[in-house]
């Protein structure tokens, strides 16, 4: 019988540890999707996947023509065919626009999180184990020790990784201040490109210099390297760098990328491993000269999250079906890593995208190796766009015919629209309408949204959270809380609306002067 208050000074766990051993886990169920019935010729299409009828499958259109809505379908069916699923999506806010729609967490995913769960879970499985079955012939008290350290291991994520291994690697050579100077952001960048290209796993050897001088021709990385060689060093650092690597820009060039190769190399090792040895030095962790921050390996960094999974060749789990929205922005690696994770004879992959929206080139993103990928995938063109006006289809398409697209968007929706090149305040606009203001930033919504709110109507605005420095500012508040600054600016609005002739619009007044 559970003791209650007074009779135990710890009664209170007593009954929760009592109530969880005799209630179940409560697992959540999967809840109704929000999504639309696809046109036909769409939902055959999505049906071909849902049975696989082929292993690869690529969904093509513009923005605004249901690429989400079918996404959600195609979920709908596999969890009614109980088939294990997947969507792995570019950016957090698609992540969170999909879970408003009803997918649920383990359902959803973006690239980098899903692929740095996979690498934390081998760390935990392959290097905890080998930490803890190395100490187990030590004492008692360097195993108790060791055992803490096993249990208590994770990596290390580091966003200046590739620049601290510049540093280890010439910290002892001959004028290793000007080196580390020289190379630094060449590396960085050069390293960076590599490996979203896969160079070390199934793309090109990290000691493919041939490919690493292609990366650099295609990104013209030379003109960092010169940059850095022009303003970073003195003059004296310039006559002692000629001396030991040869002078001239093509000796420079010969010698950055000879030590991107060794860089790319103790990279994975860094990742991969507890401790790491070059130049004759063991390095169980990596140190920044200037803040003295100590980095204990393993390390990663962003370009990692997927590299390692490639590199390392390690276990994915096996799902019926994948979808892949953004495909457009998909790196070489990505795309290796990602056609792993369907079932061998069973799966299938969806890949969803835009080439329109195509805005990652500079970030190792190659289109070639994207149609390559698709070349052998069924294809389905979207062309139906149900999200914009008629008069705002016909300018988007001419910028899609400029752009070279063999397709012709169809405007799906009955309102004409009105597509303005002008200052907004000067636009006739029926309020009493449903309307969508399309601003860039939330400062500049914040005037009409302020605005709309005094006068009366009724308005919502997307991304208000953002509004909420600015919201404090104009009510004089640093420290209040959201919901008081939301109920205080409500109250501020009501009493600053005029009712007759004579009253003020200070608050609105005072939010149309930050918004300028």
């Amino acid at each position: 019988m559970l003791r209650g208050p007074g009779t135990s000074r710890f009664w209170h766990v007593e009954c929760a540890a009592a109530w969880y051993l005799h209630n179940p886990k409560r697992t959540r169920t999967p809840g109704v999707l929000n999504f639309q019935k696809p046109k036909p010729e769409l939902m055959e299409y999505l049906d071909r996947f849902v049975r696989a009828d082929k292993p690869k499958f690529y969904l093509d259109g513009t923005a605004g023509c249901g690429k989400s809505n079918g996404i959600m379908y195609v979920v709908d069916e596999c969890r009614k065919k109980n088939l294990t699923v997947l969507v792995l999506v570019y950016g957090v806010n698609a992540k969170e626009e999909l879970l408003s729609r009803g997918l649920l967490s383990s359902e959803c995913y973006n690239f980098h999180s899903y692929f740095s769960r996979v690498y934390e879970r081998w760390v935990v499985g392959t290097l905890r184990e080998h930490l803890t079955m190395a100490d187990m012939s030590t004492t008692s008290k360097g195993a108790h020790a060791a055992s803490r350290t096993a249990k208590t291991l994770k990596p290390t994520i580091c966003h200046n990784k590739i620049r601290l291994i510049i540093s280890c690697l010439l910290q002892h050579e001959e004028c290793a201040e000007a080196r580390i100077i020289l190379l630094r952001p060449f590396a960085t960048e050069l390293a960076n490109k590599a490996r979203a290209c896969a160079f070390g796993g199934s793309g090109p050897s990290n000691y493919d210099f041939d490919a690493l001088v292609q990366l650099v021709n295609r990104y013209r990385l030379e003109l960092v390297l010169e940059a850095t060689w022009s303003v970073r060093l003195t003059q004296p650092q310039k006559l002692t760098m000629d001396r030991l690597i040869g002078a001239g820009p093509e000796a420079r060039m010969a010698y950055a990328i000879s030590m991107v190769i060794p860089t790319l190399e103790l990279s994975w090792r860094c990742a991969c491993q507890l401790n790491v040895e070059t130049g004759g030095t063991i390095y169980t962790e990596l140190v920044n000269e200037v803040s003295r921050e100590v980095v204990k390996l393993p390390v990663i960094d962003y370009a990692d999250m997927v590299l390692i999974v490639d590199l390392m060749e390690i276990d994915l789990a096996k799902l019926d079906r994948v979808l892949c929205d953004e495909f457009q922005d998909l790196q070489e690696v990505q795309m290796h890593v990602v056609k792993r994770i369907p079932k061998a004879r069973t799966g299938s992959i969806l890949v969803v995208g835009d080439p329109s929206q195509a805005i990652f080139a500079w970030n190792g993103v190659n289109p070639d190796s994207n149609a390559k990928f698709v070349e052998d995938a069924d294809i389905f063109h979207l062309a139906d766009n149900y999200r914009c006006a008629t008069s705002i289809c016909v300018v988007a398409q001419q910028f899609l015919d400029k752009m070279g697209r063999d397709l012709i968007i169809v405007p799906m929706r009955t309102a004409s629209g009105l597509v303005l090149h002008q200052s907004f305040h000067g636009c006739p606009i029926d309020v009493n309408k449903d309307n969508l203001v399309l601003l860039r930033t939330a400062r500049h919504a914040a005037t009409f949204f302020h605005v709309l709110k005094g006068k009366g109507f009724p308005v919502a605005m997307n991304n208000s959270n953002d509004l909420i420095p600015l919201m404090k500012q104009a009510l004089g508040t640093k420290t209040e809380t959201l919901g008081s600054v939301r109920r205080r600016l409500s109250l501020k609005l009501a009493e600053t609306v005029p009712d007759a002739q004579g009253g003020t619009y200070e608050i609105l007044e005072a939010v149309v002067a930050l918004s300028a």
